[in-house]
């Protein structure tokens, strides 16, 4: 899927690059030894995938005891040189024909250290992030002891064999029938006003732009789910539909979204790209009340749910008849929805005992679609939130593809999208034509 997926993106930037700044007297070797523990146990961090000569790809795994890991003395250097030398191992493309995952330890002083661990987006998902940090700092705990953690009920490798022979003799054979059905003959891209021409070849350079839906209005769109038997989620993304669909005039559009796929509890402590993307469908009646647009979108994302686990490339081939145009253009979407209900970050604590371990506030800003709106539950409804008494408000970011919109225009995108959202909270049986987007 993510040999599929990085057809769209220059080789080797489809990744995640943690880093931590480590304070306190560090032994090297016996982190080593626990990243490498990490290493031995989990399968897909292993791998290696190369393309053949027909364009197919062919995997591989490293040896257990083949760990990509490479201490940089930089102690002595000024604090310019060092920071220079961060970016550049923060920067370098992970080649999945060499290893997918790779770990770099810079000294920076007696007692000061950056951690960084880049990972190729093949091999891991939100979860498997968590599930990496969470693991470092119990192996740390127990000296690298991989009898410190129970063997992982199973490897990705498994999952997706599974998958595949699903889909030809299996419960995913009728559940891709149905997603095909909802999804026959899809409209042509989404054609929003945008500041220039779309490229032949995307750059998919981006930017991002911060976004908050105050509490008060996020209190009445919860209230207004609950009312129509929905999600917030679903309030949320059938609103943006509404909008993108006047913003590019047309009433048929499709917006996606990422579903875990982690439908089982063996798969909770693995390793792997388990999640999927998912094209929901709308349809726009402008004399329709917009609850008669929620009503048929919470009905389509609870059915899009339950197929989760039809692979989106599966989609792609049966859904999509130009892929050979493609290439400049996401298939299926080109605007990404995402409503997360954690924390406003993917990555947890990272705990080595009597060390100080700061994350870096890294991002590496991507426009893998036209616009990815990510928007994060905080305050009310979070452990920390509820603790402290804040109530619930969303906030989150819009990250655009900068080689077709400007700031300006992705900042009154915004402001409308929060005025449809109050005019939607004000009345939602109101027809979807006269909610007002001022």
């Amino acid at each position: 899927r993510l040999c599929f997926v990085e057809r769209f993106a220059a080789p080797g930037t489809i990744a995640e690059v943690m880093g931590f700044d480590l304070d306190g007297a560090l032994d090297a070797d016996r982190l080593r030894a626990v990243i490498a523990a990490l290493y031995a146990r989990h399968e897909a961090l292993r791998l290696r995938v190369t393309l053949q000569d027909d364009g197919s790809p062919a995997q591989d795994f490293a040896d257990p005891d083949a760990l990509p890991w490479a201490l940089h003395d930089l102690r002595g250097q000024s604090p310019e040189a060092q920071d220079s030398h961060i970016a550049a191992l923060r920067a370098r493309p992970v080649d999945p024909a060499r290893a997918a995952f790779r770990v770099d330890l810079v000294r920076t002083g007696p007692e000061a250290h950056t951690l960084i661990i880049a990972l190729h987006h093949m091999i891991y998902d939100g979860v498997s992030l968590a599930v990496i940090l969470a693991e470092i700092g119990t192996l740390w705990a127990e000296n690298g002891a991989p009898s410190a953690l129970p063997k992982p009920q199973i490897a990705y490798a498994d999952f997706a064999l599974w998958q595949r022979r699903a889909l030809t003799d299996g419960p995913l054979k009728d559940a891709l029938e149905r997603v095909t059905k909802r999804l026959q003959n899809p409209p042509p891209p989404l054609a929003l006003p945008a500041d220039r021409h779309r490229p032949a070849a995307p750059t998919h350079d981006a930017d991002t732009l911060p976004i908050e839906i105050p509490a008060d209005l996020t209190a009445r769109l919860r209230s207004l789910a609950q009312d129509q038997g929905a999600s917030l989620f679903m309030v949320l993304q059938t609103a943006l539909a509404l909008l993108l669909g006047r913003e590019a005039r047309t009433r048929d559009l499709i917006i996606g979204t990422v579903a875990a796929g982690r439908t089982e509890a063996a798969t909770e402590a693995a390793v792997g790209p388990f999640f999927n993307m998912i094209a929901l469908r709308h349809t726009i009646a402008p004399h329709a009340p917009f609850t008669d647009m929620l009503k048929a979108a919470r009905d389509q994302a609870l059915e899009a749910f339950e197929d989760q686990l039809v692979p989106f490339e599966a989609v792609i081939e049966r859904t999509v008849t130009n892929r050979s145009a493609a290439t400049a253009v996401s298939p299926l979407f080109q605007v990404l929805f995402q409503l997360h209900t954690e924390a406003a970050t993917l990555l947890g604590p990272l705990s080595l005992g009597g060390l100080r371990a700061r994350p870096r506030p890294w991002s590496r800003d991507r426009a893998m679609q036209d616009l990815t709106f990510d928007l994060f539950e905080t305050g009310a409804g979070t452990e920390a939130g509820t603790e402290a008494g804040i109530e619930a408000r969303i906030e989150g970011r819009i990250t655009y593809a900068t080689e077709l919109f400007d700031a300006p225009r992705i900042a009154r995108l915004a402001q409308r999208y929060i005025t449809l959202l109050h005019s939607i909270a004000d009345a939602p049986e109101t027809p979807c034509a006269r909610l007002g987007t001022l």
